[in-house]
């Protein structure tokens, strides 16, 4: 059995994935597959896959369970590695990216969870600026831990690692999340024991370019909606002891979300944001965006500030 199942979703990625699966085969760590979860693509994606490595897998995403989450879900349940390593299909894992993992892993007495630091590039010049250095971690005793630290970098899927057994666990409880969803599944992977953020060296490249979600703002206000509806039913791991772990987490994400909406002049789901989360932020001691939020709603309300108008939609790909 391999060490690694690497998960991608895909979905119509034929024009990125051979870059992706090219920084795949320059993994000075070898013992891995590769899990491709397609969800139904029309351009060539899963047979140029197989043509890339011998190491791919690919599962058909079946209609009635759309979206990354379920992806993910579903590759999760076919992982034969004793852990799972994430990558999106245009991002790129850099030639130490699993030979690190597996260093952090054997020396921290194999933890349920690691999240890595990207570099973020749109030229690929930019990748040249990362480099192989000493591995620098630091170790807590699990996510929720962690998350009620300062913290500094992204925590993206792509540079997330679990123990494949905890994995399984939570397979299919972000399903229906359409937005944040790797959030969602890291609360859910939120009491495992044992959590690794690697801090150096950088571990994969964060391609950045337009995504879906300035375009389909509805479908960010629903997943935003979702995430609070999953705190306010208990559907998250930790009890109350770990409430003010979770908050602190969500509402990084949400006060974000009110603020966007008042920008956009949707006032009144601005307001339902705030409404539903104004208890979180305070025990989480967010007193500048509990003050000053209600002032910037009255000011946008006298001003009359109409919602923006929806732009052209675009077509999202996983």
């Amino acid at each position: 059995m391999p060490f690694f199942s690497i998960v991608m979703p895909v979905w119509n990625r034929a024009h990125t994935l051979r870059r992706t699966f090219e920084s795949l085969n320059k993994q000075t760590f070898t013992d891995y597959e590769i899990l491709l979860a397609d969800g139904g693509s029309k351009d060539g994606t899963p047979e140029l896959a197989l043509q890339l490595s011998d190491k791919v897998r690919v599962i058909t995403q079946p209609p009635d369970r759309p979206g990354i989450g379920a992806a993910r879900s579903i590759a999760f349940g076919e992982a034969r590695g004793e852990y799972i390593a994430c990558l999106d299909s245009d991002d790129v894992m850099l030639p130490w990216a699993l030979q690190t993992y597996y260093d952090a892993i054997q020396k921290n007495n194999k933890p349920a969870f690691m999240l890595a630091n990207a570099i973020m590039f749109r030229d690929e010049a930019k990748l040249a600026d990362a480099v192989q250095v000493e591995a620098r971690y630091s170790v807590y005793p699990n996510y929720f831990a962690y998350i009620l630290k300062p913290r500094k970098g992204w925590s993206l899927a792509s540079g997330s690692i679990f123990r494949t057994e905890y994995a399984k666990q939570i397979a299919g409880l972000s399903d229906k999340i359409v937005y944040a969803e790797d959030s969602d599944m890291f609360i859910r992977l939120g009491d495992k024991p044992g959590f690794i953020r690697i801090e150096e060296p950088f571990t994969f490249g964060y391609r950045q370019h337009d995504t879906n979600v300035s375009i389909n703002f509805d479908r960010f206000l629903k997943g935003m909606n979702q995430l609070i509806d999953e705190e306010h039913s208990g559907s998250y791991p930790g009890g109350a002891g770990a409430s003010k772990a979770r908050r602190n987490e969500l509402t990084s994400l949400l006060r974000s979300a009110a603020r966007r909406c008042l920008n956009r002049g949707r006032l009144s789901e601005g307001w339902n944001i705030y409404r539903k989360t104004l208890g979180w932020n305070i025990q989480c001691n967010r007193w500048p965006f509990v003050i000053s939020y209600p002032l910037k709603m009255g000011l946008a309300k006298l001003k009359g500030k109409k919602p923006a108008p929806a732009p052209q939609a675009k077509t999202a790909e996983a």
